[in-house]
């Protein structure tokens, strides 16, 4: 089963970088360090040297994890437990979306219609639906076809 879910996701990502989408996926494992960017049709979300995470449309300002001035130098990481961490220049947490599980193969992409999403497997046991990060609540799916009201999302494999 571990196996088949590995495959799927790879070839999603083979996918998506074939099709020049790369820009817009973090992978488990990897880092967006400060001033750079994810970026999906007109939002880019990007982590600023003063280590807020901000989305903008159009160049507009529409999200913030309000984390400017609790560092410098700011990177952001997903890391192989699926939480969305920011971290300061000396590796403190600034910011987690408090939201991990087993390791496995995750990804944050943000999405053409503007949210940004982890992908991964299952990380709670039936009953829980969500997880709290430091800015607030994030919502969590079951599948991609569930309502969706807040800017961060955690889809999972059922």
């Amino acid at each position: 089963m571990a196996a088949k879910f590995l495959l799927t996701i790879l070839v999603t990502f083979a996918a998506v970088a074939s099709l020049g989408m790369a820009d817009s996926v973090l992978l488990s494992g990897q880092t967006l360090y400060a001033g750079h960017s994810l970026t999906s049709g007109s939002y880019t979300l990007t982590i600023q040297n003063n280590c807020n995470l901000v989305k903008y449309q159009h160049g507009r300002q529409i999200w913030a994890s309000d984390t400017d001035g609790q560092g410098s130098q700011c990177r952001l990481t997903l890391r192989s437990d699926g939480n969305l961490i920011i971290y300061d220049d000396n590796n403190m947490v600034v910011w987690g979306s408090d939201c991990w599980g087993n390791n496995g193969t995750y990804a944050l992409v943000l999405q053409q219609d503007g949210l940004f999403v982890i992908y991964g497997p299952v990380l709670w046991p039936l009953g829980l639906n969500g997880c709290r990060s430091l800015n607030g609540e994030i919502t969590v799916a079951k599948d991609s076809t569930e309502p969706q009201h807040e800017d961060i999302k955690m889809v999972i494999n059922n």
